[in-house]
């Protein structure tokens, strides 16, 4: 079994060929960790695009779910074995027809990969439940359907920066 050490895929080190499991997304939103010297083995999911994997460890971790939420998120710090760090923001939605996204982000710095937590927008991440082309909508459903997203829209925002300023405050303590 070949290890990557870094951030590199398989398919970028030359002289390593890609096993085909290499080149799947994992089932699993959660990371896959399996120990060995140092750090541990860590596999991040990534929307559209392959999974990262590195050998590190986990700074912090903090989950935004609260009972009857539709969206929320949760923040990941890690630290690799060659000293940079990776921001993962992970988007877990009950919106029907909606999928959960895995964005990861791999910085030189702590603070960069902080700056990458502060700068994230939340509100890409609503999805408008209604078709802006509907013909049998009348204007005032469009003006209903609008205030609702508006809503969700702040809901996401205030939640994102609650769950972050948590996130950042445990970090501090650790």
């Amino acid at each position: 079994m070949n290890i990557v050490t870094s951030l590199d895929t398989l398919e970028n080190r030359a002289g390593m060929p890609a096993p085909a499991s290499a080149l799947s997304v994992p089932a699993m939103p959660e990371p896959r960790m399996m120990a060995r010297g140092g750090g541990s083995m860590i596999t991040l999911r990534k929307s559209g695009a392959r999974p990262v994997s590195f050998s590190g460890r986990q700074l912090g971790a903090h989950n935004g779910y609260r009972l009857g939420t539709a969206l929320w998120h949760e923040l990941n710090l890690y630290q690799t074995d060659d000293g940079r760090f990776v921001a993962d923001i992970r988007v877990f939605t009950k919106a029907e027809g909606a999928k959960d996204q895995f964005h990861v982000f791999v910085a030189d710095t702590l603070e960069d990969a902080i700056s990458h937590f502060e700068s994230y927008d939340p509100r890409a991440d609503v999805v408008a439940d209604f078709d802006l082309d509907d013909p049998e909508m009348t204007p005032a459903e469009l003006m209903v359907q609008a205030a609702a997203l508006k809503y969700r829209v702040a809901d996401a925002q205030s939640q994102y920066r609650a769950l972050l300023g948590s996130f950042l405050s445990e970090l501090n303590g650790a």
